[in-house]
């Protein structure tokens, strides 16, 4: 099995020198660095107020808007009007047959949709 490390550190351009420009830090300043990054490691990390992350103020503002514009659309009396009612066969027997739900809205459209229970799909049509 190929050892990656061992082929790194082979293969490390700046193993032996620096690059022009830039030079190595001495061993004390290396020392510094990892004594202040290990202190940092060890402090506890600042946690954001939930609601202070944006995921959550979006969810929040989208969640007001949707209940404010159902009550809105409950509280106005110009609203779609909703009907049920029963459909006789019209004769005198007085049987329901079919069941009926109306919609209608303050534009004038009406619809108007019919619930036969003795409907039944499966058959051919005559």
């Amino acid at each position: 099995m190929t050892d990656v490390g061992r082929l790194l550190r082979e293969g490390d351009p700046l193993k032996t020198e620096a690059p022009q420009g830039i030079e190595g830090l001495s061993p004390a300043e290396a020392q510094v660095m990892r004594r202040e990054m290990l202190d940092a490691l060890s402090q506890p990390v600042p946690l954001v107020p939930i609601w202070q992350r944006p995921i959550t103020v979006g969810a929040l503002a989208l969640l007001m808007m949707a209940v404010s514009a159902l009550a809105g659309h409950r509280s106005s009396p110009s609203g779609p009007d909703f009907a049920s009612s029963d459909v006789g066969s019209g004769g005198s027997s007085g049987s329901v047959d079919c069941r009926q739900l109306q919609f209608s809205t303050p534009g004038g459209t009406r619809i108007i949709w019919i619930f036969d229970e003795k409907l039944r799909l499966q058959e051919s049509m005559p």
